[in-house]
């Protein structure tokens, strides 16, 4: 597992010469005032990819909901916790578990790779991964 910790600024050379995934995977390495920020963009991530979610399933938009409530703590560990065993009972009973697995890695924020890859606009993911960090970056720069 990768453990350093890295700049904005590190990622986006990640990004532009590893490619996608290897940036996501370093998302979790990012300076701990950057953290938020990139869990937000995870979370919208997966939530487009709930579009493959069967009508009237709510627990991986709940979880999802559910994580962005924690990340502004308005949720306690405790209700993203509850959220999470909701979606992991739902991934037995689905066909869909690609979908349900994505919202339980957002809402646990270890494994940004896989959230990822539940939705399928890697393009759009990529530029606005790009936008993100660059906005870290000018953030940096003022400092």
């Amino acid at each position: 597992m990768i453990t350093t910790q890295k700049t904005p600024k590190e990622l986006q050379k990640i990004l532009r010469e590893d490619g996608l995934d290897a940036c996501l995977q370093n998302l979790h390495c990012l300076d701990k005032g950057y953290q938020t920020q990139a869990r937000h963009l995870i979370l919208d991530f997966a939530e487009r990819a709930l579009m493959f979610v069967p009508e009237g399933e709510g627990c991986p938009q709940q979880v999802i909901k559910t994580a962005r409530l924690y990340l502004e703590d308005k949720a306690t560990p405790g209700d993203l916790n509850k959220a999470k065993e909701a979606v992991r009972v739902a991934v037995i009973r689905s066909t869909r578990s690609d979908v349900y697995f994505a919202a339980n890695w957002a809402a646990d924020f270890a494994d940004v790779y896989w959230a990822a890859y539940a939705a399928a606009e890697r393009k759009q993911q990529k530029e606005e991964l790009k936008e993100v960090l660059k906005s870290m970056v000018n953030k940096e720069v003022t400092k």
